[in-house]
């Protein structure tokens, strides 16, 4: 067998398990979700109120993932491009208004993902944010990250020289090394509601 089908044997692996213990931390802490979202947030706030930035790409979550979006109101004067997908890649967008929350900004993607509308938000590259927040299935201590296996992270980071921060739950943090191959990008920071941490290899 190769390596490289080895490894996304290994990922799939990975990919359920954490899929099936995020969803039971989420169904167990749906009481205290909003609360350890804004901890997550107040987390993120704090490693990036160190820099003073005026754009973050961030993303806008699934049903299940972590949502670190609650430290934007502390920014007032920093810019959030959110991506959209463009075939095969990501693209990042800024939705215009107060906090980008005006609806007609928005559009259903492909996935069920609220994405900006081209049409009505300004295209940003992703080097020209100061930080990237990253969403996963999992991470590991040294960066590593497993996502949803289409790839569309690992494209978009590849050559992006910007911070790169990987927001989970903490149950979605792995103790042991992760799967890792050619093409994946490894995150600097990882934030969970109780922690955050800067990746060493």
């Amino acid at each position: 067998m190769m390596l490289g089908n080895l490894e996304q044997i290994k990922k799939t692996a990975v990919r359920k398990a954490y899929l099936a213990q995020r969803a039971e931390f989420v169904k167990n802490s749906h009481a205290r979700l909003f609360s350890i979202n804004s901890a997550i947030s107040k987390n993120v706030l704090d490693l990036l109120n160190k820099q003073r930035p005026n754009l973050i790409a961030t993303y806008s979550p699934l049903k299940e993932e972590a949502d670190p979006n609650g430290f934007q109101k502390d920014l007032p004067d920093c810019s959030f491009a959110y991506p959209s997908v463009d075939g095969s890649n990501l693209s990042f967008w800024v939705p215009k208004g107060q906090l980008g929350k005006d609806p007609m900004m928005w559009r259903p993607g492909p996935f069920g993902i609220q994405e900006p509308d081209p049409q009505k938000c300004e295209l940003v590259q992703i080097d020209d944010c100061d930080f990237i927040l990253v969403p996963g299935v999992s991470f590991d201590r040294c960066g590593r990250r497993v996502g949803y296996g289409k790839g569309f992270y690992d494209r978009a980071l590849g050559k992006a020289s910007r911070i790169k921060i990987g927001i989970c739950f903490s149950v979605q943090l792995s103790q042991e090394p992760l799967p890792y191959g050619d093409g994946d990008v490894k995150m600097d920071w990882i934030v969970t509601e109780n922690s955050m941490q800067e990746c060493v290899d």
